[in-house]
Parts: C-alpha cells; structure tokens; sequence
C-alpha cells in the first residue's frame, strides 16, 4: 500500500512539474528576452494603447477582445506571442487565449 502510495504521489509530482515548465509564467521572464521584445517594441515605435476601464496590466489577465494585439515578425525569438504596449510597459500575450503571461518594463 505504501509503495502504491508512493507512486501515485510521485507520478502527479512529475506531471504537475511539466505543466508547470510549459505554462507557468508567475517568474520573471528571462533577461535576454525582455532585451528582444522591448528592442523590437521601441524599434518598430508599436503603437501605445490604453486598456479599458477594469483590466489590469498583470501576469493572468485575459485582455478583451476590443484590445489589439500586436504580432511579431516570423524570424523573433517572441514570434508565438503578441504583445500590447500600453505606455511604457509591454504585455506579452498568448494570442489563443489572450491571456497576459509576462509584464515586461
């Protein structure tokens, strides 16, 4: 019983860790990406937007559809996600979902 038990335990451990890899965002983004995505941003002078009334600029937010997404080009590092710039911060987001998955300064 207690080695059944250990097993359950680890095969959710080791499945939890890989979803956690391929979709957790809650860290920071790593430092070379951000120098792509903000040289890209400024570089291309994307368009600033304001977001509507009741949607935060952080990490989960789903950005309603009113807002326009901002694509990379095919050859960016980024180029599975779009972004929105509002002011001086920019949202990578998953474009599918539109969730917000890194807040970039």
């Amino acid at each position: 019983m207690k080695k059944m038990l250990l097993t359950i335990a680890f095969a959710l451990a080791t499945s939890t860790a890989v979803y956690a890899q391929a979709g957790d965002f809650s860290g920071p983004p790593p430092a070379d990406l951000v120098h792509d995505v903000m040289g890209h941003v400024n570089s291309t002078n994307a368009p600033r937007t304001q977001l509507p009334a009741g949607t935060a600029a952080q990490v989960g937010t789903v950005l309603p559809q009113g807002v326009a997404l901002q694509q990379f080009p095919a050859g960016h590092r980024a180029h599975q996600h779009a972004f929105v710039r509002v002011g001086d911060t920019v949202l990578l987001v998953e474009p599918g979902t539109r969730r917000v998955i890194h807040v970039l300064r």
